[in-house]
């Protein structure tokens, strides 16, 4: 099996850099071998809540430490399973984090609001996290399937946040025992563009564009792609469609020759 290609940016929309208030978005995209021998994809990616200028600083450490729990996790000898009671525990462990955080600081953790998205993927099973709006799109032998519909609460420009007192009600979890081949995660920034409204699934041609560029680059030559990407993020194209932060990732192990 192929190992993993990665692309992954995360830029400041226009409305922010007009108000010069700091990008709020984040995300982390890693591969790892763990200890058992296999390759593991883990991404995660948060937006900090607008309300708040703390939310990007809660975005990033959501980020960093659940990237923190799974490391531990791929390098137990005898570790449990990747099933949904596993994930449910990481993401309570992050929104603890969180509020210890605000309280060594003598804070509220609603000043550290962000939404969390994460995968976990191995070579047989995939795991998935969300609460709030973005997104997370799974690929299996080229077909794209969003794993759920961003959660916009009652109204379309509200949303859930980690730090929220009932965010075990609105934490997500779906864990499929298959080879997923690619992944892409999103933040609501991006949705209008990748998403299909009357239909609510996916924007397949989108997906499709990006990933067949994607899986041409040589396994550990995907830095320019990196930075490809951020420019696309950062094109009139895009930014003439959304004024918000914007967080795209996208992850393949499939090769240009399949």
């Amino acid at each position: 099996m192929n190992k993993w290609i990665i692309a992954a940016a995360s830029e400041a929309g226009t409305l922010h850099l007009s108000k010069k208030k700091p990008k709020q978005d984040c995300c982390l995209a890693r591969s790892h071998v763990g200890l058992d021998g296999h390759d593991y994809l883990v991404v995660f990616t948060s937006d900090g809540a607008g309300s708040t200028l703390l939310g990007g600083e809660g975005a990033s450490e959501a980020c960093r430490f659940a990237h923190m729990l799974v490391k531990q996790w791929l390098y137990k000898e005898h570790k449990p399973a990747l099933n949904e009671s596993l994930i449910r525990e990481w993401v309570e462990l992050v929104k603890r984090n969180l509020v210890s955080r605000a309280r060594n600081s003598s804070r509220n953790p609603d000043d550290y609001a962000c939404t969390f998205l994460g995968a976990v993927i191995g070579p047989t099973v995939a795991a998935f996290m969300q609460i709030g709006d973005g997104g997370i799109v799974a690929g299996c032998n080229g077909n794209f399937e969003l794993i759920y519909w961003p959660d916009n609460g009652e109204y379309e420009n509200e949303t859930y946040f980690l730090t929220d007192e009932d965010s075990r009600t609105h934490t997500r979890v779906f864990v499929m025992n298959e080879t997923v081949d690619e992944a892409a995660l999103f933040s609501d920034g991006l949705q209008w563009l990748v998403l299909n409204y009357i239909s609510h699934q996916v924007h397949i041609p989108f997906f499709q564009s990006m990933f067949a560029v994607l899986r041409g680059i040589p396994n550990g030559t995907n830095n320019n792609w990196n930075e490809e990407l951020a420019n696309f993020l950062n094109s009139s194209d895009v930014n003439e469609r959304t004024d918000d932060d914007k967080t795209l990732v996208l992850a393949t192990r499939r090769s240009i020759r399949e």
